[in-house]
């Protein structure tokens, strides 16, 4: 009667330990198949500069505001003064670029993640843990980057203007 009792117990332990196995890669499965497709529903759709008109706008405006976006990022671009806002009460023109210029009279302004900022130069220089923290962990340190022109960048010349 024993062996029978052991024998039973032997088997339930051995489902047992199947099934929590089982339940645990299915798990894991199942929460890498989700993770992989918020990463791909997240990833730009093309590659290269996009650029949009909006010429349709309910809204009417004096002031031009640019939308440039490229394969990894979108970049807002403004008139350096305007009648609303004047930015060099704000940013010292003279220190933007490597060159010392203070003849600028557009700024292109980007903003997000300063680690994935500072060590992704490219799309395919991108790595997945990196990638992950950058788009799920909150409270990451963030970083903004002003680029100065003398004119609306090229990328920017027929972007998305909104409000004109």
């Amino acid at each position: 009667m024993s062996r029978i009792i052991f024998k039973k117990q032997s088997i339930k332990k051995l489902t047992n330990r199947n099934l929590k196995q089982w339940l645990k890669w299915t798990a894991i499965s199942c929460t890498m198949t989700v993770l992989a497709l918020t990463i791909a529903a997240h990833l730009p759709r093309r590659t290269g500069t996009q650029v949009n008109v909006c010429t349709n706008s309910p809204y009417s405006s004096p002031y031009s505001v640019y939308l440039v976006a490229d394969s990894m990022h979108v970049d807002l671009v403004l008139p350096v003064e305007n009648s609303a806002f004047d930015w060099r009460s704000v940013v010292k023109l003279e220190t933007i670029g490597r060159e010392k210029r203070n003849d600028y009279r557009y700024l292109k302004f980007g903003w997000g993640d300063r680690d994935f900022y500072m060590n992704t130069p490219s799309l395919d220089k991108i790595q997945l843990p990196r990638l992950i923290r950058t788009l799920f962990v909150p409270g990451n340190p963030t970083a903004i980057h002003i680029n100065g022109y003398p004119h609306v960048p090229i990328d920017a010349q027929d972007g998305f203007i909104l409000g004109k």
